[in-house]
């Protein structure tokens, strides 16, 4: 049962080990403000509600797909999206596949629905994309079209419609897209952090909209709406929830939920990282957070609270232990491979030693790597598989071992086979286990001893773990372990455990920071714990909501999705999902770092660019975040910039995300440019730019992003970036410059190339290759390299 009270520390079935910084670190920054919606997410159409009270009102709400005769033919469902499309070449797209439901998702979803696959042929090539319209309304819930061949609709900088005109538009296309549907049952989703427009490219609005049944949020109610610069639509997204919606009449009031809230929301100090570009490094800071069990729900109807499989927990229950010291304890392993890592035999050694293998897995890989959640660390990846699996899929076991240490930090052991083919567990048949609750504690404190450095000093663990899953074949118990530093947690570090019915570990995450003495030892708060709830209960509420519960497979079982009417805590200012109270200053304060974090634009625009000549160019710069204003509010238009800046400028236009782009795809990358290591603040930037082939280390070794950026270079950097280097060299020996001191140029052919491209500025007596560009003159000269987009044979900047 659902609302069962789960025994502390012994939950059934197998645990996905989560990530743990999504549940142990900032409560309202991984599951705050539950609804919330991506570019790529979709819509939902809400059915009736089913009335309901006790602690059973959800029992019988189950996703149950079912594909009803169609009262749509498939040849209405064709047409219905060629007459939404009117003006974007669908008419030159041939349905080649017309079916009735949507049979590539798991688990299955809404299956009322005409799946259309559209080929477009050009020659001899040929593209497709699909779209779904309801079997059963006509209502579209899909498509997104792709003409990769044809750029005579893409719309660069400056756009014909405006971000306002284009919401207009995305609600007008909702209302005749899904006729179905009221505009009045919409709401519109603040996606200022994700919707950050580059200058470079086509331009393209998002928007996102949650649905509202019975006035309140809908879960999975969402609907998103792509727009060119043209006003014209290219993707729609919706989704059709089947799931029944409880009665929105809570039997509890806010204020007394608030009420109930009230130990949640008991600050208290935390060491909280900063995540740097690319994962590589952090910093931290003391902060004010909640409990790690904070983002539980209430339910509305029964007063309970909610963990985020929907089971009923007990938050008094959430209590730290201390760790007793044992009598073995975890040594450091010296290698004997090179720098003294550890050699393969010996990583495996470890694993062997600690842990239990069974006897039908053999070692199949083992590989040293750069471990993903330190960009510092080297590790040993192991695995064993089952010699003669009974099916398709078999049995693995998986461990990670820091090369330097020999410290295990991750193993699982579990059956590689899809959730989905897995058979529903019986609960009446599961075994119940060999080991007790107090024995199993026992045997998780003794090992947590052995696997952990200084376990018994730097660890507490938790009486009773809130995120247990629901259950599935087998008992097991879990563990969950926090890290403190000076009698302070420190945020993101923590273990989970977990045990099987035997007291065999089969599977544990530990993550433990380097070096948290420098980094935090110094650290102090300066703001009480009753000033900083001041300014926490000032930014944050408790929202009715319809809340989604199940919908997801564990290892051992599909757990069917339910609806259930919850408060929830949120923040008042969506922008701030993901920071806390800042114990230095008393401020709300990002844990993370992002050129285009919410709250860091503009405001009011820099005193000292109030009729300056490049005035406009430096208002789009600032809109952009491509150029901020001093600590004074002022911009200083006319200093000079470096060539750094330069980068820093230019990768912000061209993609406002690219330090996070890059780090998932090139973790093991290393410094290319000899002057700039990875702790340089143009690091990031320089490696956009080898990236996009604007730089070349092979050629100069050495970026010098100090210098002051002249125009000689500056020119050269642009012909680069439009693919006109090599022109450049060729127009080298007789490049017909009329400047006065010609002679003083030395890379004439690009000097040439740019000027009269208009990028520089060629009627000037003397082009003064030497001197110096001011922020000025840059955010002219980018916004003149803008304008140019689509003027030339090939796309600037991609």
């Amino acid at each position: 049962m659902m609302n069962e009270r789960p025994n502390p520390g012994r939950f059934k079935g197998r645990l996905a080990i989560l990530s743990v910084l999504s549940l142990s670190l900032l409560p309202l920054t991984a599951h705050a403000n539950e609804i919330r919606v991506g570019i790529n997410a979709t819509a939902a159409s809400a059915s009736g509600f089913t009335s309901s009270s006790g602690s059973d009102s959800s029992a019988s709400m189950e996703a149950k797909p079912v594909k009803a005769e169609a009262k749509i033919t498939k040849d209405e469902a064709v047409a219905i999206v060629k007459n939404l499309f009117p003006k974007l070449k669908l008419k030159d797209a041939q349905a080649v596949r017309v079916e009735l439901g949507d049979n590539h998702s798991y688990p299955p979803q809404y299956q009322n629905v005409w799946t259309i696959s559209w080929q477009v042929t050009s020659g001899n090539s040929s593209h497709g994309f699909d779209s779904k319209v309801d079997s059963m309304t006509g209502d579209l819930l899909q498509t997104h079209l792709y003409f990769p061949m044809d750029e005579s609709n893409e719309a660069y900088y400056p756009p014909k419609v405006s971000k306002e005109e284009a919401l207009e538009l995305a609600k007008a296309f909702i209302q005749k897209a899904s006729p179905t549907l009221s505009l009045n049952s919409l709401k519109p989703m603040d996606q200022s952090r994700y919707s950050n427009q580059a200058l470079f490219g086509p331009v393209q609005y998002d928007f996102s909209f949650t649905a509202l049944v019975h006035g309140i949020a809908s879960p999975g109610g969402h609907i998103s709406v792509s727009i060119n610069g043209n006003g014209e639509i290219t993707g729609y997204n919706r989704n059709v929830v089947t799931a029944d919606y409880p009665s929105p009449d809570p039997a509890i009031a806010s204020d007394e939920a608030a009420k109930k809230f009230e130990p949640v929301r008991d600050l208290s100090l935390q060491y909280v990282p900063v995540y740097q570009p690319f994962s590589r490094d952090k910093s931290w800071f003391l902060g004010w957070v909640q409990p790690f069990h904070a983002d539980l729900s209430i339910d509305a109807q029964t007063d309970e609270f909610l963990n985020y499989t929907g089971a009923v927990v007990q938050p008094e229950h959430f209590q730290y232990k201390d760790v007793q010291k044992t009598n073995k304890s975890f040594t450091v392993t010296t290698g004997n491979g090179d720098n003294q890592l550890l050699t393969e035999e010996q990583a495996i050694e470890l694993v062997e030693r600690m842990v239990s293998i069974p006897d039908n897995r053999t070692r199949s890989m083992h590989s040293l790597d750069t471990y993903w959640g330190d960009q510092n660390k080297k590790v040993w990846n192991i695995s064993w598989r089952e010699d003669a699996p009974t099916g398709p899929y078999g049995g693995h076991t998986n461990a990670v071992v820091d090369a330097r240490t020999g410290q295990i930090l991750e193993f699982r052991e579990d059956r590689m086979v899809p959730p989905w083919m897995n058979p529903k567990p019986d609960i009446a048949k599961t075994p119940n286990a060999a080991i007790t609750q107090k024995e199993a504690e026992e045997k998780a404190l003794a090992l947590i001893n052995e696997l952990y450095p200084n376990a018994s000093e730097e660890l507490k663990w938790f009486s009773s773990d809130p995120y247990a899953p629901p259950g599935g074949d087998e008992q097991t118990f879990g563990f969950r372990f926090q890290r403190f530093f000076k009698g302070i947690p420190v945020g993101g570090d923590t273990v989970s455990m977990v045990l099987n019915s035997q007291g065999q570990l089969s599977g544990y995450h530990s993550v433990r920071s380097d070096r948290i003495e420098e980094a935090a030892g110094s650290l102090k708060a300066n703001t009480t714990k009753a000033q900083a709830a001041a300014v926490f209960l000032e930014g944050t509420s408790q929202e009715l909501q319809y809340k989604s519960f199940g919908g997801y497979y564990t290892e051992s079982q599909y757990v069917e999705p339910r609806i259930k009417l919850v408060y929830q805590q949120t923040y008042k200012d969506s922008t701030k999902n993901g920071y806390v109270i800042d114990a230095a200053n008393g401020q709300w304060r990002a844990t993370f770092l992002d050129h285009t974090s919410p709250g860091e634009g503009p405001g009011e625009m820099p005193v000292d660019i109030t009729g300056h000549w490049a005035q406009k160019d430096l208002e789009t710069m600032l809109r952009y975040s491509i150029l901020a204003a001093d600590s004074n509010g002022q911009l200083h238009p006319d200093k000079a910039i470096t060539l750094g800046d330069w980068l820093l400028m230019l990768s912000q236009a061209v993609n406002p995300h690219y330090t996070n782009s890059y780090s998932y795809n090139n973790r093991d990358s290393k410094p290319e440019f000899e002057d700039v290591s990875e702790q340089s603040p143009y690091y990031a930037a320089a490696q956009f730019f080898i990236q996009s082939k604007w730089l070349d280390p092979k050629k100069t070794p050495q970026l010098r992003p100090d210098e002051a950026l002249t125009k000689e270079k500056l020119a050269v950097l642009l012909t680069q970036m439009i693919k006109y280097n090599k022109l450049a060299a060729q127009l080298q020996q007789n490049p017909q410059l009329n400047f006065e001191d010609s002679e003083r140029i030395t890379e004439k052919g690009a000097v040439w190339l740019i000027t009269r491209l208009g990028l520089l500025d060629g009627s000037v007596p003397e082009f003064n290759p030497r001197g110096e560009v001011t922020k000025a003159q840059a955010a002219t000269v980018l916004m003149r390299l803008v304008h140019l987009q689509g003027k030339l044979d090939q796309r600037i900047a991609m």
